[in-house]
């Protein structure tokens, strides 16, 4: 299933946290579009779905967003970007918190 360039309906049938898994493992092969179409099938609060994972592939995916967007959109998102990685800024997680405050620099 990861080696098909397309997904169908079939792929998206995974349990929550597998689809997040699955997002993030294409968005480490600069699969971006399949990522985030993947990605926008799970909800922050869906069982299983880890949300501080979700937090930080949600910020990251709005820079991608971004790219087309006009300058107020694109300054809305940073900040949508901002207020996500400052709920962070303090987590017990070392690479969570390395990710979280790169992701706000």
């Amino acid at each position: 299933m990861l080696l098909h360039q397309n997904f169908n309906n079939n792929d998206l049938d995974l349990i929550p946290k597998l689809r997040l898994q699955l997002a993030y493992y294409l968005q480490l092969q600069d699969r971006i579009e399949d990522a985030q179409k993947i990605f926008s099938t799970v909800k922050r609060t869906d069982p299983d779905v880890c949300p501080m994972t979700y937090d930080y592939m949600h910020a990251y995916f709005e820079f991608f967003n971004a790219e087309n967007d006009d300058d107020e959109k694109v300054l809305d998102k940073v900040a949508e970007i901002r207020k996500i990685t400052k709920e962070y800024v303090d987590c017990p997680h070392t690479e969570f918190k390395k990710l979280f405050k790169k992701l706000n620099e």
